[in-house]
């Protein structure tokens, strides 16, 4: 499984630092912290292996010289060819690109619910006025919504920013957490 040294080591430094917890409040800190990046991380692994499967796709094809913006040149089997080839190409770059939105997704909310559940509630919010009120689960509001993006009279990093940097902060924060109490167990055991 990828990523399973990362996995083994927290594992091993969770263990180290459970010795030594008793009475110390920080250790038992990190030790939590270790356990939610743990639980985050298990619960996203069906993703994450998603992910690099498509990531190895997408790199594999153009490895074998496939192309995304192929214009067929290189004689008459590789014109045939070219339309499929470029299908291929973009397909693939379209399911990694799923994969890393579902994989990020579940990041999100796995780490910090109720924050992901107020941005989620900000996008269903744009949806429904885009729609004027018809209802935010309706696929034409979707399209409605990257239209306005693609129309330049709405920039997708501004939708729903500030939700969306509240959730990012809310799992750096947990890392953070794990990287520094690490760190600081590290120096003492310099010591």
């Amino acid at each position: 499984v990828v990523g399973s040294g990362i996995t083994n080591a927290l594992e091993e430094q969770k263990r180290q630092l459970q010795r030594g917890v008793g009475n110390d409040p920080s250790r038992r800190n990190v030790v939590d912290a270790i356990d939610k990046l743990l639980a985050v991380r298990s619960r996203c692994d069906a993703f994450r292996d998603k992910l690099v499967s498509t990531e190895k796709e997408y790199r594999r094809l153009h490895d074998d010289g496939y192309d995304d913006d192929d214009d067929g040149g290189g004689g008459n089997d590789r014109k045939m060819n070219s339309h499929r080839n470029k299908k291929k190409v973009t397909t693939a770059k379209l399911n990694h690109e799923l994969a890393k939105a579902n994989y990020r997704y579940c990041l999100f909310r796995s780490c910090c619910p109720v924050r992901t559940r107020i941005m989620e509630r900000c996008w269903l919010d744009l949806l429904e006025e885009v729609a004027g009120g018809v209802g935010a689960n309706d696929r034409r509001n979707h399209d409605g919504v990257i239209q306005l993006v693609r129309d330049g009279v709405l920039d997708s990093g501004l939708i729903c920013k500030k939700e969306k940097n509240s959730v990012e902060r809310c799992c750096g924060i947990l890392v953070s957490a794990v990287t520094k109490g690490l760190l600081e167990e590290s120096r003492e055991g310099w010591r």
